[in-house]
């Protein structure tokens, strides 16, 4: 499709897709080498380790995002309690509700990776790509999804908010219930 050049966006296969764990208890100062080591030694064949820092100050926090290869024993990782001679807790990561946001067309629900669609800038709306913008810091932003004066990444956009709620709010079930005293 890419080599036709068909306008289009897919999705990772799930059999690709790397295991993400989140490690509690363990030093930031922890050598990273040698964290893989030892995990590979459990059996794990680790693709990536990041170590988790304050929102504000941006100081590394005794918390790592670990990402292992897709396995069979992928989730034998919980099994673990130990780690670089120390205690540890392995835990699967939170879920966040927020939505994935393409890098290249600004749309919601997969990522630039796996898009082949136009270019389109986050802050102009132009198609084109970052690089290749000619507008001016001072020039206010044009979304490129509702055309409002703010860039396409704004959470308050009402394009964002409709896709939003789409996506959790309907997710729900709607259960109502009525309470109604009973003073007999």
């Amino acid at each position: 499709m890419r080599d036709n050049n068909i306008i289009q966006h897919t999705y990772q296969p799930e059999e690709e897709r790397s295991y993400r764990v989140v490690i509690k208890y363990l030093h930031h100062s922890v050598d990273i080498p040698e964290l893989k080591e030892e995990m590979s030694q459990h059996g794990h064949k680790v693709r990536n380790i990041i170590n988790a820092e304050h929102r504000v100050t941006k100081d590394p926090l005794n918390l790592f995002f670990v990402d292992l290869e897709p396995s069979e024993n992928k989730k034998d990782i919980y099994k673990i309690n130990r780690l670089q001679n120390s205690v540890i807790q392995i835990e699967p990561p939170r879920k966040g509700k927020h939505l994935v946001q393409c890098m290249r067309c600004q749309l919601y629900g997969h990522t630039k990776f796996y898009c082949n669609r136009p270019y389109t800038y986050v802050k102009c709306g132009g198609q084109h790509s970052t690089d290749s913008c000619k507008k001016s810091k001072t020039t206010p932003s044009t979304c490129a999804l509702c055309g409002g004066g703010h860039p396409a990444n704004y959470k308050g956009c009402d394009y964002y908010q409709k896709q939003y709620r789409a996506k959790y709010n309907n997710s729900r079930p709607n259960v109502t219930q009525s309470y109604t005293p009973n003073f007999n």
